[in-house]
């Protein structure tokens, strides 16, 4: 006789039906087959697509949607501001813009490295147009805001009429009042030699008043003109941090206070870090959230420093690891953090000879080695090919509700012209019905 109640095994029979339909945990890395055609896509972003087209800044949004900015040339008059809206399930959004790109021509050569969201949905865009600092408002559904700036361009000039200011474009990061700039400059005002330099601006597009001096604070330490390098991060708490060195000076790490002056609670009392290492560049700076570690890198090498500067020996054994080792030979353009302290990175790699690259996303364990969960070897190669051959290279990503995006550019012609490309992978923390939502951190560009 089944003694087992009536209600009770309805409620096993129908606990038994949802882990059957449960899929299993994805394999950390693999294509997301719910993204676009087989995880991945590519479209031309200002017809027809051009040489050099490429994304250089992606951001996810709460409901699953990418927006992205980057290179985009709509004639021949130079770079143009553009911007695309990507639907969760890896399709233009034709709500935004025009089918889904936004793409406007402000009669220079712009270039948009890094985008954030306003808590009102309007989007903020920051680069370079003729290379002045300068910042970009769209509305939600990607028209121009022209209430910004000037017609919805806002330029920040330098402060110092005899200045000479080199622009940096990977060293762009914002937070939720501020945009920060960095870069290197003399004679601003009076020293002779190059200095490093951060620009706060206010999210309405001015200079920030109650940052340095009038929202420019320069870093009181000399670079030669010998491979200089500098990078730029925010902390946890939205202190910027300079790594800045050149090819005879090793790094030093200063941190500013959200005021713009070197904080006496860093390093010797100065605000500076000292390290014994050199670095060449361009370099990147990749702080943890909670400040514990700071990781410097450019294409080839990636390091990790704790707050005094001195190198991290739990990362690498205290050495430098190298990124350019994966099959022929990579890069890394970017990393990001997740939530877990592993390192996600995109770039390329040359499966065969050089001149045929295909994406990397490539993921580090906390100590530095490749993870060998991630796709089964630390690593993933993602070809678009969309003719024999082609040229796809990644220079950004963030993470999606904690799925890894890397975008980039996917060639359609040897050495020629550049569809706008996206890639997502999936992670093994992850359901597909999102009851674990894995990792959260983001990444909103260069």
């Amino acid at each position: 006789m089944n003694i087992v109640p009536a209600l009770l095994r309805f409620a096993l029979a129908l606990l038994a039906q949802l882990v059957a339909a449960m899929p299993l945990a994805a394999d950390d890395g693999d294509a997301d087959p719910t993204f676009a055609d087989g995880g991945q896509m590519s479209f031309v972003v200002a017809a027809p697509a051009d040489v050099g087209d490429r994304i250089l800044a992606i951001t996810a949004l709460a409901d699953g949607a990418l927006l992205a900015t980057g290179f985009a040339r709509a004639d021949a008059t130079g770079l143009d501001v553009a911007v695309a809206r990507i639907t969760a399930d890896g399709v233009l959004d034709p709500g935004f813009g025009d089918l889904g790109v936004a793409v406007f021509d402000f009669a220079g050569h712009e270039t948009m490295r890094q985008l954030s969201v306003e808590p009102d949905g309007r989007i903020l865009l920051a680069g370079d147009r003729n290379s002045v600092h300068a910042l970009v408002r769209l509305s939600a559904q990607g028209d121009l805001d022209t209430t910004f700036g000037s017609g919805g361009l806002a330029e920040i000039a330098n402060p110092w009429p005899a200045a000479s200011v080199g622009l940096g474009p990977l060293g762009i990061r914002s937070d939720s009042s501020r945009v920060y700039f960095a870069g290197l400059c003399k004679l601003c005002p009076d020293n002779a030699a190059w200095r490093p330099y951060v620009l706060a601006v206010t999210r309405a597009g001015v200079a920030d008043p109650s940052f340095g001096e009038g929202g420019w604070s320069v870093v009181p330490m000399n670079v030669s003109t010998t491979a200089p390098v500098f990078a730029l991060d925010l902390d946890g708490s939205g202190r910027p941090i300079v790594a800045v060195g050149d090819a005879s000076t090793p790094l030093a790490f200063w941190r500013l206070t959200q005021a713009g002056q070197p904080d006496p609670a860093w390093g010797g009392g100065d605000g500076r870090a000292d390290s014994v290492h050199k670095m060449t560049g361009p370099l990147q700076l990749l702080v943890a959230a909670e400040g514990a570690r700071l990781y410097a890198y450019n294409s080839t090498q990636v390091r990790a420093f704790l707050p005094g500067g001195t190198v991290d020996t739990a990362f690498g054994g205290g050495l430098a690891v190298p990124l350019d080792g994966f099959e022929n030979d990579s890069r890394i353009n970017r990393f990001v953090l997740q939530d877990d302290g592993k390192l996600l990175g995109a770039g390329w790699v040359q499966p065969d000879a050089p001149g045929y690259e295909d994406m990397l996303l490539l993921r580090l364990g906390t100590d530095g080695a490749p993870d060998p969960a991630f796709h089964g070897g630390g690593y993933r190669r993602v070809p678009f090919d969309l003719f024999a051959g082609a040229r796809d290279m990644a220079y950004t990503l963030t993470l999606s509700v904690g799925r890894p995006v890397m975008a980039g550019s996917a060639q359609t012609l040897f050495d020629a012209a550049s569809h706008w490309a996206v890639v997502r992978a999936e992670n093994g923390l992850i359901f597909a019905d999102d009851f674990d939502d894995g990792s959260t951190a983001a990444g909103a560009g260069q």
